[in-house]
C-alpha cells in the first residue's frame, strides 16, 4: 500500500483481525484507522505489551475469535452467570400478593388504590 486509505481498504476487505498494529507518529492517522477499521484489539507503536497486560481484554472479533480473555473479563466472558429466584414455601408475606385475597389484603389494596 502507498496511502493510509489503501491500507484501510486492504484491512476492510478481509475479516476483522485479532489485532491491528499501527506504527506512526501522526495522531490523525491513528484516529482514521480507529474510526474506519475494526479489530479485536488495536496497538499503536507497540507489538506485544497489549497481550501481557492483564487490564486489557484480549480477544478477537468475528472469525478471528470469540470472547475476551484476561483477568476478570475472562472470568465473566467464559462463565455463565445465572439468576436464580427461589421463593420458599410458607412465606406468608408474599402469599398476600396472590389470590384468593383475604379480607385484609382486599382492604389494603383498596386503600392503596384510593390514596396512592
Amino acid at each position: 500500500y502507498d496511502t493510509v486509505d489503501e491500507a484501510i481498504q486492504i484491512i476492510n476487505d478481509r475479516p476483522p483481525p485479532l489485532s491491528l498494529y499501527a506504527f506512526t507518529d501522526r495522531d490523525a492517522t491513528v484516529d482514521t484507522l480507529l474510526n474506519r477499521t475494526t479489530a479485536g484489539s488495536t496497538c499503536v507503536n507497540e507489538g506485544f505489551l497489549h497481550f501481557i497486560n492483564p487490564n486489557l481484554p484480549f480477544g478477537g472479533k468475528g472469525e478471528s475469535g470469540i470472547g475476551r480473555g484476561h483477568g476478570v473479563r475472562s472470568f465473566r466472558e467464559f462463565s455463565n452467570e445465572r439468576s436464580v429466584l427461589r421463593r420458599t414455601y410458607g412465606s406468608d408475606l408474599l402469599r398476600t400478593l396472590y389470590p384468593p385475597y383475604g379480607r385484609l389484603t382486599s382492604r389494603m389494596a383498596d386503600w392503596v388504590l384510593r390514596y396512592v
